[in-house]
C-alpha cells in the first residue's frame, strides 16, 4: 500500500498540484486512513471469533471521541501499533468485569482526567497542535466526554460487566496521558 500511496503523492508533486507541505500531509493521511481501517477490520474478526464484538463495539463507542479530543500515546509502525492495541483490547475485554468499580474509584478518574488536561492534545511532534483555540476545545470535550461516560455508566440499565470495561477503558486512556513523549517525534517506539 505505502508503494500506491508514493505513485498517486509523485503523481501531484511531479504536476506541481498541490504544495510539498500539502502532499506531506496528503501522504500521513491516505496512510494514517489505510492502517486505521485494517486494523479495525482485524479486530472486527478477531472479536467475533473470540464472541466479544458487543464488549470491542462498547470500547470503541467509549474511547473513539475521547480519544480524538485527547490523543494519546502513538507506535512508530503499523505492527507495533496493532500489538500494543491488541493486548490493550485485550485485557478490557476479560479483566475489568471482575475488577471493582465505585465511587472511590470513579472520583480518582475524574481526578486524573483534571490533572491530565495539561497534556492535551497529546499529538507526536511532526503533527502537533498549536492554536491555543483549538487546545481549548480539545480539553473541554475531553473533560465533558469523561464526565459524560461517567454519568452514563451510572445511570445506564447496563450489565455490569460492560460498566466496567467502559470505566477501566477510560481510566487507561487518561493514564496514558501520563506517559512522556519519548525519543523521536512524540512517538513511543513499540
Amino acid at each position: 500500500m505505502k508503494k500506491t500511496i508514493d505513485v498517486i503523492c509523485d503523481f501531484y508533486m511531479a504536476h506541481n498540484l498541490l504544495p510539498a507541505c500539502e502532499i506531506e500531509y496528503m501522504r500521513y493521511a491516505i496512510l494514517s486512513v489505510f492502517s486505521e481501517t485494517i486494523k479495525l477490520l482485524l479486530f472486527l474478526v478477531l472479536f467475533l471469533l473470540l464472541d466479544k464484538l458487543s464488549a470491542f463495539g462498547l470500547i470503541l463507542l467509549v474511547l473513539f471521541p475521547i480519544r480524538w479530543a485527547s490523543g494519546g500515546v502513538h507506535a512508530r509502525s503499523f505492527w507495533g501499533c496493532f500489538s500494543a492495541s491488541l493486548l490493550w483490547l485485550l485485557f478490557l475485554v476479560y479483566v475489568p468485569p471482575y475488577l471493582p468499580m465505585n465511587l472511590l474509584l470513579q472520583a480518582l478518574l475524574l481526578f486524573l482526567a483534571l490533572l491530565s488536561i495539561r497534556h492535551i492534545p497529546y499529538t507526536p511532534a511532526f503533527r502537533p497542535i498549536t492554536r491555543q483555540r483549538t487546545i481549548r476545545i480539545l480539553r473541554y470535550c475531553y473533560l465533558v466526554l469523561v464526565c459524560l461516560w461517567i454519568l452514563v455508566f451510572n445511570i445506564a440499565d447496563m450489565p455490569a460487566a460492560y460498566t466496567r470495561i467502559g470505566f477501566y477503558a477510560i481510566l487507561l486512556q487518561v493514564l496514558q496521558l501520563f506517559i512522556p513523549h519519548t525519543q523521536k517525534g512524540g512517538v513511543v517506539h513499540v
